[in-house]
């Protein structure tokens, strides 16, 4: 009469539902515990490692090919006009002391062979040579150059010189000496600033080791997370439902 009333009543006076729903929740509990236990390892080996912040971008050096190859081609046009005005109607010829205004004409013509052979050779290292490996010859012979030119230039167009006159020695003179002077410019930046090639090196040899232990890092909580998750013991499956015999025999067995 009492199991067809209310649900028959254990040995305790506990009714079977009761017992029933308890062992319900706990096998609920034990089922979610073990599937966030299960998931935990997944996650680990598929966190995102740390990224290295962008490297700041560097300029490029100033080129310097161009100047030296106008430096070049003014030094060329002086010697020549130098050159040719001593066999024409030019300052060198006119009347005064022959030592003087002859040893001034060859001056000039001096000035621009050499700036024209030193420019012509340094603009060709420039072009088949690193730019890093040739920045303190550069400077020094930038620093030459305006020297060079600044007493050239004073003496090839001076009042007293033999192209006071505007013409091409005068002209070429004086874009030698401001292409001299920008040279200078150019190659101080250069020394001062690393060059392409350099930076890249410096930043491969700085950033290497920390990128490589960063990923060695990496790969290993990849690792360790996938091993885990293949050696690791297996959730458990939720239990299959039992006969209502067999869960009253548990429930009671438990009490």
């Amino acid at each position: 009469g009492g199991r067809a009333g209310g649900g028959g009543s254990g040995c305790d006076g506990r009714p079977r539902a009761a017992r029933f729903s308890r062992l319900g929740e706990v096998r609920r509990a034990n089922g979610r515990c073990c599937m966030m236990s299960a998931s935990e390892p997944a996650a680990a080996a598929e966190a995102p490692a740390p990224v290295a912040p962008p490297a700041q971008p560097q300029r490029a050096p100033l080129d310097s090919t161009w100047p030296w190859g106008l430096v070049c081609l003014a030094s060329l046009i002086e010697f020549a006009a130098a050159a040719d005005a001593e066999n024409t109607n030019s300052p060198c010829d006119q009347a005064g002391p022959a030592a003087v205004t002859q040893g001034k004409c060859n001056w000039a013509i001096a000035v621009g062979v050499i700036a024209f052979v030193f420019a012509l050779v340094m603009m060709f290292l420039v072009i088949f040579f690193k730019r890093s490996s040739m920045a303190i010859v550069e400077c020094a012979m930038a620093g030459f150059f305006c020297i060079w030119w600044a007493v050239g230039t004073a003496v090839n167009v001076s009042a007293e010189g033999p192209f006071p006159d505007p013409g091409n020695v005068y002209y070429a003179s004086w874009v030698a000496l401001f292409t001299s002077s920008y040279l200078l410019y150019v190659s101080v930046v250069n020394v001062t600033r690393p060059a392409e090639d350099d930076v890249g090196v410096q930043a491969e040899s700085k950033g290497d080791q920390p990128a490589r232990s960063r990923g060695h890092r990496h790969r290993n909580k990849k690792d360790e997370g996938t091993e885990m998750t293949a050696t690791g013991p297996e959730p458990p499956k939720s239990p299959e439902p039992l006969a209502p015999e067999a869960e009253y025999a548990d429930a009671a067995a438990a009490e």
